[in-house]
């Protein structure tokens, strides 16, 4: 965990801190101890199946296997243990992740049941431009050229833990993946929608003066005295705009693949719909949405059935 605090992103740590105090310590506390070079790959999947028991998928097996292998690929490297027992462990196989998103009706339901919503603007970068939870929260002005209507993506906002386990943000300008940077043209109606949110907060600022934040100033994602949203609020406030209009649950992840799913439907081509998301990989983008092309051709065979004769 010391190796690897300085070299990952801090939810990442956070996430493997709390599987390290949750899980991995209270199991093999448990156990008679013994040291690293009497330790087989048995071992391992014990914990594993105990995991697997307890009723946890093996997406979070999987997690905890990537932790394992960190772990004893360093104690081999340190000269801890001659070979590494991991090699002996059968990687999990991680879950199968059915996407769930809105249909064009389902959104605009959804658009207009949180007009009031206190995080209507975040539910609109996803919508619209396909934005995740984080790239929203770190949009700050000097990224949006309303003039030109674009919008450059290159801040996440994440949610975190201090060293005395108290919830904080982390706000970094190293995204996900270098193909996360990217450059978006900014629909008209949307354009005009955050012109009018940026006059609104200059006219705050001005009306609170020293009652106003200063200290998210210039981020567009901020509440009526300058609060910087935080992730976990946006998540649970989301939740609250479906559950009181009875609309489909899905996640707030899940309007990134609602948009991503329109832009198909609308006929854009998945190279297209890849860039706009800022996936690394063609492959992930076509894995992901291959649900749409199911109606792709159920359309390619009628309208291939209309315009070739088959005599009979």
């Amino acid at each position: 965990m010391n190796d690897c605090k300085d070299r990952v992103a801090p939810t990442t740590y956070n996430n493997c801190r709390y599987i390290m105090d949750n899980h991995i310590e209270p199991y093999f506390s448990k156990l008679p101890k013994q040291d690293l070079d009497v330790m087989t790959s048995r071992d391992i999947n014990n914990y594993y199946n105990s995991l697997r028991k307890k009723g946890l998928s093996e997406s979070t097996v999987l997690r905890q296997h990537h932790i394992f292998t960190a772990a004893f690929n360093l104690a081999v490297k340190d000269g801890l243990i001659s070979s590494n027992i991991m090699n002996g462990v059968k990687t999990p196989t991680e879950d199968y992740y059915e996407v769930s998103f809105y249909d064009i009706d389902q959104m605009k339901a959804l658009l207009k049941a949180a007009k009031n919503s206190p995080v209507y603007t975040e539910i609109l970068l996803a919508s619209f431009l396909g934005l995740r939870r984080g790239e929203a929260l770190g949009l700050k002005w000097d990224s949006v050229d309303l003039d030109n209507k674009m919008v450059k993506i290159h801040v996440n906002v994440t949610p975190a833990r201090d060293d005395d386990g108290k919830e904080i943000i982390c706000i970094r300008d190293k995204m996900k993946t270098k193909k996360s940077v990217r450059n978006l043209i900014l629909p008209d109606s949307l354009t005009q929608y955050l012109r009018k949110l940026k006059q609104e907060q200059e006219t705050r600022k001005r009306e609170l003066g020293q009652y106003y934040n200063r200290e998210y100033d210039g981020f567009v994602c901020v509440d009526q005295l300058g609060h910087l949203h935080r992730p976990n609020y946006v998540t649970k406030a989301f939740k609250k705009v479906i559950r009181e209009n009875n609309l489909p649950d899905i996640r707030f992840h899940d309007l990134r693949h609602s948009c991503a799913t329109m832009l198909l439907s609308l006929g854009f081509s998945m190279k297209a719909v890849q860039e706009q998301l800022g996936h690394t990989q063609y492959t992930t983008t076509a894995n992901t949405y291959a649900h749409v092309y199911d109606k792709t051709k159920h359309e390619i065979a009628e309208k291939a059935g209309s315009v070739l004769p088959i005599g009979y």
